[in-house]
């Protein structure tokens, strides 16, 4: 019979010290949800994805404590972040005509994670 990922959750002992650790000390009442952004290495392989695998997994842990998420594969906005180290890859590239966006990777961005470093 084929077992679901929030049957494992409950049946087996998953190791994650979030799971196990963080997640059943979280104040209740303070934790109203929680975003999970997935993201991959840029040019690398889809190795983990939202409702696959160990996110899968993270997903029932915090669908069986009740607990409000989404859940973002690749997040623009930290894609851009990992762009700074692989500006040519095709998937930092902007529209081909927006000189404002290819500045934003080029100059702009740095800067800020120059700034937020200090």
């Amino acid at each position: 019979m084929f077992q679901t990922t929030q049957d494992r959750v409950k049946d087996s002992y998953v190791f994650s010290f979030l799971a196990n650790y963080e997640i059943p000390s979280f104040q209740h009442d303070r934790v109203s949800h929680i975003n999970i952004w997935v993201m991959d290495d840029i040019g690398g392989q889809d190795i983990d994805s939202c409702g696959k695998g160990s996110t899968a997994d993270l997903e029932a842990i915090l669908k069986s404590k009740n607990i409000s998420y989404s859940c973002t594969d690749n997040y623009r906005p930290i894609r851009t972040l990992q762009c700074v180290d692989f500006p040519a890859d095709s998937e930092c590239s902007t529209n081909n005509s927006s000189l404002l966006g290819s500045l934003w990777i080029a100059i702009i961005l740095p800067l800020q994670v120059l700034i937020l470093s200090y």
